[in-house]
């Protein structure tokens, strides 16, 4: 019974919205009755108003939904199972060891200053 009266207090709520948009929208432009852009602002302002329309529609359409679980869809076959990997070695808590590569990069970062800028390739 209440889904029959959706539709007209729609279009009553809508055109109350856009009512008071255009007396705002009139308020506005005589504020700014000189200015050079009073055709831009006045498409703004119809612009915040349609949606402001729009949102309203969708939310007082949408509010009615109920969500309802669905049943449980089948189960997908599982996959092989890959190789089984070396442990990551992180229980390591004696001295480790400091590669050349490593000392380098890390020489350079501490006491090289590379101001190049970078350059594009084609």
């Amino acid at each position: 019974m209440a889904s029959t009266y959706f539709t007209p207090i729609v279009i009553i709520v809508l055109i109350c919205i856009a009512l008071g948009g255009l007396v705002i929208t009139n308020f506005i432009d005589s504020i700014f009755i000189d200015n050079d852009y009073r055709k831009v602002i006045q498409l703004f302002c119809i612009g915040i108003i349609l949606n402001i329309m729009i949102f309203t529609f969708l939310v007082m359409s949408f509010s009615k939904i109920k969500f309802a679980v669905g049943n449980r869809g089948p189960r997908g076959i599982k996959g092989s199972i890959g190789y089984t990997g070396q442990d990551g070695r992180l229980e390591n808590c004696g001295k480790t060891q400091v590669s050349v590569f490593d000392k380098r990069t890390l020489d350079r970062l501490h006491n090289y200053l590379d101001l190049t800028p970078p350059t594009i390739i084609n």
